[in-house]
Parts: C-alpha cells; sequence; structure tokens
C-alpha cells in the first residue's frame, strides 16, 4: 500500500459489521514519524487489535491506536 492509499475494512461497531474506510497515513509520534492505518470513526479496542494483526500496521482510530501484538510503535518508524 502507498501513502494516501485508501482501504475499506469490515468492522464490528455496536454489534453491527459495518465497512469503514482506513487510510494510510504518516502520523508524527514522540518517538517520530510512524506509518499507520487511520480512521476518523471511533472503533472497539478490540476491533482495532484485529486490524492491526491483521493488516500488520499500527491502527489509530478518533481516540486510540493499536499496534500489531508482539511488535512495538517504534518498528514502524519511518526515515
Amino acid at each position: 500500500m502507498n501513502i494516501g492509499e485508501c482501504v475499506k475494512i469490515r468492522v464490528k461497531r455496536s454489534g453491527m459489521y459495518q465497512q469503514l474506510r482506513f487510510t494510510l497515513k504518516i502520523i508524527d509520534q514522540p518517538i517520530g514519524k510512524v506509518k499507520v492505518l487511520e480512521t476518523k470513526k471511533r472503533v472497539d479496542l478490540s476491533e482495532l487489535v484485529r486490524i492491526a494483526d491483521e493488516y500488520q500496521l499500527p491502527v489509530k482510530d478518533k481516540d486510540n491506536l493499536a499496534v500489531p501484538t508482539g511488535k512495538k510503535l517504534i518498528d514502524y518508524l519511518v526515515e
């Protein structure tokens, strides 16, 4: 995937499945610039972790940031 590219992912929100649009972006974090999948909607943390594990990228919604299991945010730094 390239920066700015969108992908629709099936997400369970409030007991219903929905298709949400996630965009691949580079965001600033205290450790540096990080590549993440981002959506403007609010998603449950368990769903964020599932998506992060599935795509092997950090996933950010309106309030939270989830990283794939066994990884750290520093693993996704962009030079």
